[in-house]
């Protein structure tokens, strides 16, 4: 009996020591990379790292294989990573950053979303947190001059306009002001205001473009002896052209639509739409800083 109880001690114990896990492994793909051997090392080090910090278990027998590889060309390193059926690869421009890159490709990849997604406020690289890789921005100042209608009933009046526009290839938010006035005697009329509008262009990387948008503001507005202030809309077309130079020319119309009435001497209530059509100009400021120059709020 003694004997019989030995030997199923030792058969259990030959299978337990034969059980093993599927874990994760990780191999350099020495065909695409060109790292020091030592940097492969320590590359392995840090990747196997990456992967455990998802809670997940390296070693032999391999449940799935990571292939790493890294191309340095200059200062920028390419890292390409494949695994469970998945390629993904990131630039990064210090050899720091690549704990950073392991990170989030790792995350990418377990999760199945794209890269752009899988990055967290902890392993922004050095290249992402500069934004050298960002659709560039261009900041113009404007200045306009045409005509508008204060009202329905009211003649064309001198306009004049200017404010900030920041342009994306297919967006723009446009800061502007506007002013309308009439100073013939008798007819003593004036309209002045303040808009944040969204634009889109219609043909985003042409050099000249159709343009339409819509914002809110503020304004103030005499017309017929009334007078009254408060927020507005302002629907916005135009058509901007030399998008691709420093100085842009544009034509728009604009429809201010106030959110209040004005009070008539005879107690009666006006509401009155502004219509605006001008020409301006749209000029890029030379800077040497990535700053926004003080001055370009004027």
């Amino acid at each position: 009996m003694r004997n019989f109880r030995s030997l199923i001690v030792a058969i259990v114990a030959m299978t337990t020591s034969s059980i093993s896990f599927a874990g994760e492994c990780v191999v350099v793909d020495s065909a695409r990379d060109n790292f020091s051997e030592q940097d492969r090392q320590a590359a392995l080090v840090l990747f196997s790292n990456a992967l455990e910090s998802h809670d997940l278990s390296m070693g032999e027998p391999c449940d799935n294989t990571w292939q790493i590889s890294h191309v340095q060309l200059g200062k920028s390193i390419t890292v390409r990573v494949e695994a469970r059926e998945q390629v993904s690869t990131l630039v990064i421009s210090v050899v720091e950053d690549l704990v950073r890159a392991y990170s989030q490709i790792t995350n990418s990849i377990l999760t199945e979303v794209p890269l752009e997604s899988a990055i967290s406020r902890t392993d922004v690289t050095e290249e992402q947190a500069e934004g050298q890789r960002r659709i560039n921005t261009e900041f113009l100042t404007t200045l306009r001059f045409g005509g508008g209608m204060l009202s329905p009933s009211s003649g064309l009046a001198p306009a004049i306009g200017g404010g900030m526009r920041v342009e994306l290839n297919k967006w723009a938010i446009d800061a502007d002001w506007s002013l309308v006035f009439d100073t013939h005697t008798g007819r003593e009329q004036i309209g002045m205001g303040g808009h944040i509008n969204v634009l889109s262009f219609l043909s985003p990387t042409a050099n000249h473009t159709p343009y339409i948008g819509g914002g809110v503001g503020y304004g103030l507005k005499v017309v017929d002896g009334a007078d009254g202030y408060g927020f507005e809309g302002q629907i916005v077309g135009g058509y901007e052209m030399f998008r691709a130079s420093k100085m842009r020319l544009f034509f728009q119309m604009d429809a201010v639509l106030p959110a209040y009435t004005m009070a008539m001497s005879g107690g009666e209530q006006l509401w009155a739409p502004t219509v605006i059509g001008t020409m301006g100009i749209a000029y890029k400021p030379t800077r040497n800083s990535r700053s926004v120059p003080w001055w370009i709020f004027l």
